[in-house]
């Protein structure tokens, strides 16, 4: 675990969340990757951190910048689903699903359905995606 930690890219998500889930750790200790075996084991089964591990916080962002650009009175919000997961809804319709196509969506796909629903229309699910590629 010390090495994972250590190459956790200190500016990104998944540190900040390793900073607000042991607050009682120093920051010198986690820069260190000082864990003890209960905390390692709440980490590897905490769906947020792996969220933040996995970059979803940064591509959520990204996608709800890219929305608002466009359609600046939108509203977004964000919750944490469960693990693997990568869901965008409009209206609290599913438009889309990372475990249904096995990637992330494209932005402006993304964007385009919501400029249709916001100007009355409908909007089919999107299956394109990006391809993520996982390592064994």
């Amino acid at each position: 675990m010390k090495n994972f930690v250590k190459a956790i890219d200190k500016t990104q998500a998944a540190f900040k969340y390793l900073r607000g889930k042991c607050p009682g750790l120093s920051e010198a200790k986690i820069k260190e990757g000082v864990f003890v075996g209960p905390q390692i084991h709440e980490l590897l089964r905490d769906d947020a951190f792996d969220h933040a591990l996995c970059g979803y916080a940064a591509r959520y962002q990204e996608l709800a910048k890219k929305i608002k650009e466009q359609v600046p009175d939108a509203e977004i919000s964000d919750e944490v689903g469960r693990k693997g997961s990568f869901e965008v809804k409009i209206n609290g319709k599913l438009i889309f699903s990372k475990i249904e196509t096995s990637g992330f969506p494209f932005s402006e796909d993304i964007v385009e359905a919501v400029k249709k629903i916001k100007d009355g229309g409908s909007c089919e699910k999107i299956i394109r995606n990006k391809k993520i590629c996982i390592l064994q």
